[in-house]
């Protein structure tokens, strides 16, 4: 009996290992890739760095120059998968993390320590569709719609 729960609490513990890994790589393997907003000259473009990260970078194409906005980058820290930001002009050029807590219908990111953002959510529809959702106390929030742009 002792060897049964034991093997059934080892095999639970490895599911969860694995179950919470390919969560994380579901996410790489989807964000992977140029987004672009309809409409504007408005990118996310995220690269694989290795196995446990992405690196990404917000940008806009005014008169022909590319200017970033923020960097990002994910990565699985402690068993967790880790988004950060940095906004040059913001938090003194900090890196703000958020952990992911929600993968059902979308990838969820939450700080609730910091001012704003305090959650961000990734919501892709298709391949070739996403929504980010940012959002911070109360009426504080905004959605962006990007689409997959051809390699």
């Amino acid at each position: 009996m002792k060897f049964f729960l034991v093997s059934l609490i080892l095999s639970l513990l490895l599911y969860s290992c694995d179950n919470y890994s390919s969560k994380g790589q579901g996410l790489y393997e989807q964000l992977e890739g140029t987004w672009k907003v309809d409409g504007k000259e408005t990118y996310e473009s995220w690269t694989r760095i290795n196995e446990d990260s992405l690196s990404g970078i917000g940008y806009q194409i005014i008169n022909g120059s590319t200017k970033a906005s923020e960097y990002l980058s994910l990565s699985v820290q402690s068993s967790q998968v880790i988004y950060e930001a940095m906004v040059p002009s913001q938090n003194e050029g900090r890196r703000i993390p958020f952990i992911q807590i929600n993968t059902d219908t979308c990838h969820v990111f939450e700080n609730k320590t910091h001012d704003f953002p305090k959650r961000i959510e990734y919501c892709f529809y298709g391949e070739d569709s996403l929504i980010v959702n940012v959002s911070g106390n109360q009426d504080q929030k905004f959605a962006i719609a990007f689409l997959r742009q051809p390699n």
